[in-house]
């Protein structure tokens, strides 16, 4: 069954990006997705979704600099923050971080935690 939750998912690897962009695709009802940080804050501003998924070490712009730019928009924005590297990620304290590699099962289980599903 599709949940009505839009998400972002930000992630400068085309294949993690398209693996997991099937998977949620398939639990909610709109799944955005974006390359790099700039990406993510632009699509953000647009659809303003309910929870933003992003890695932390991208090009043009990294995961923590787009989160910092969306909490001044939303302070209250949903974030899971999925890296193969996140240590001194700052003000994760109230983001949960999920470490690659990751499966979609313990994202789901995440992204319904935040969403209250």
């Amino acid at each position: 069954m599709i949940k009505e939750l839009k998400v972002l998912f930000v992630d400068d690897d085309a294949i993690t990006r398209l693996v997991m962009i099937n998977q949620l695709s398939v639990r909610y009802s709109e799944v955005f997705e974006a390359a790099n940080g700039k990406e993510g804050l632009d699509i953000y501003i647009d659809v303003r979704p309910d929870i933003v998924v992003t890695d932390v070490s991208m090009p043009v712009m990294g995961g923590e600099e787009m989160v910092k730019q969306i909490k001044l928009i939303n302070p209250d924005q949903k974030v899971i923050i999925v890296s193969g590297f996140a240590e001194g990620f700052e003000g994760s304290d109230d983001i949960p971080i999920i470490y690659k590699p990751i499966t979609a099962d313990l994202l789901f289980k995440e992204i319904n935690s935040l969403a209250g599903l």
